[in-house]
């Protein structure tokens, strides 16, 4: 097996036409839209508000390095970078018409962009930066029925869609993915008739019940999560997920520059496993019941109790509650103690249920898998007789 960066060295200097467009493609167009375009001023000389341009123009070592803020990692994600740039299966890659919408007092982060590769159209959103406010919209998800950055992302679809007059592609990560998908659910027949496909990797699913949408669209949607999710699996989606193989495991396995490509298929495609691990499946059964039994006031007050923390530390980039959560989270809550004990006495007794309700979804899943395994062993014992 081998990341992306493994496919790039072994593959990404052959052409289009001698080895096709493939699911590891997908993931490059993925990682880039996590480029902070807008921060270079070859955004505003180009006009790429309402033009494209080649990615090459990028691609110079101070570019490459003032618009690898968004990622986590900022040098993993510039090492990357760097192999894409050796490239030339990506000399003819087009981007542009980005649309940007970040606001505190909106809690909106929104970016929408769009590829020109190997003939194909992919209008593509990018997930959660590590912005705040991103982190504060991302809450939302499971509070309110629609986010900004949904209609945005619907309303971005349709602009393209309109504008290029071409049947396109809808690609997202994280966020990004569910923003793929409401764009697509939502969006006016004619465009829906235009997308060709829906790709959505790791991307969280909604507040409201969304089996009919997916079930009346599901030829054309694509849903891709790691083993160990922790974050597509999240509220209500009823997608026949493409489970992948990635090197890391929990809240690590969403970075896409983690996820395996199969070595016995040229890198083409992700490595597949059949199921989810334990851990990632009771999360999820745990998260959906976990909302439904403390109900959307509390939810409410343990993203209010979240951010009050985050205000406490004065945090305005993520990552460093990243680096530090423990610490960040043992200061706020000494703070908040002080100043409003009932809230963290809330936020204790609701930590307890939570864990309480994993444990108990984890020894039923723990003793279903057991039995599975059980019963697939007695067949073959059978068929051996």
């Amino acid at each position: 097996m081998a990341s992306i960066r493994g496919f790039l060295k072994q593959n990404g200097n052959k052409s289009f036409l001698d080895f096709p467009f493939c699911e590891a493609d997908l993931i490059v167009i993925a990682l880039l839209s996590y480029c902070n375009y807008e921060q270079s001023s070859i955004t505003k000389n180009k006009d790429l508000y309402n033009s494209f341009t080649n990615i090459r123009d990028f691609m110079d070592e101070n570019t490459k390095k003032r618009i690898t803020n968004n990622f986590f990692k900022p040098n993993e994600f510039l090492s990357f970078l760097e192999i894409f740039n050796k490239s030339s299966r990506y000399d003819n890659v087009e981007l542009g018409f980005f649309e940007e919408n970040k606001s505190n007092r909106n809690e909106i982060q929104f970016f929408g962009l769009t590829f020109f590769i190997d003939d194909k159209i992919f209008v593509t959103f990018r997930g959660t930066d590590r912005s705040v406010v991103g982190w504060q919209e991302d809450f939302d998800l499971v509070l309110k029925d629609v986010i900004p950055s949904q209609e945005k992302a619907k309303n971005y679809l349709y602009k393209m869609v309109n504008l290029l007059k071409k049947p396109v592609y809808v690609l997202g990560h994280s966020k990004g993915g569910n923003l793929a998908y409401f764009a697509y659910y939502f969006n006016d027949i004619n465009v829906q008739d235009m997308v060709i496909k829906v790709y959505n990797l790791d991307g969280p699913g909604f507040k409201f019940d969304t089996k009919k949408l997916y079930k009346k669209n599901k030829e054309k949607l694509v849903k891709i999560v790691p083993h160990d999710d922790v974050v597509g699996i999240l509220l209500n989606d009823p997608s026949e997920l493409i489970i992948c193989k990635s090197s890391e495991v929990n809240v690590n396995a969403h970075d896409l520059l983690t996820w395996q490509f199969d070595f016995f298929n040229k890198y083409k495609t992700l490595t597949r496993t059949k199921e989810l691990t334990i851990y990632s499946e009771t999360l999820r059964i745990t998260i959906n019941e976990f909302i439904k039994e403390i109900g959307i006031d509390n939810v409410k007050d343990v993203k209010t109790a979240i951010f009050e923390i985050v205000k406490i530390n004065k945090v305005k980039d993520v990552i460093y509650i990243y680096e530090a959560a423990l610490k960040n989270i043992y200061n706020g809550l000494t703070e908040m103690r002080r100043e409003n004990p009932e809230q963290v006495k809330q936020m204790e007794q609701l930590i307890k249920q939570f864990l309480k309700l994993y444990a108990k979804n984890f020894r039923k899943l723990e003793e279903k898998r057991r039995s599975s395994v059980f019963k697939k062993f007695s067949e073959l014992k059978e068929e051996l007789k």
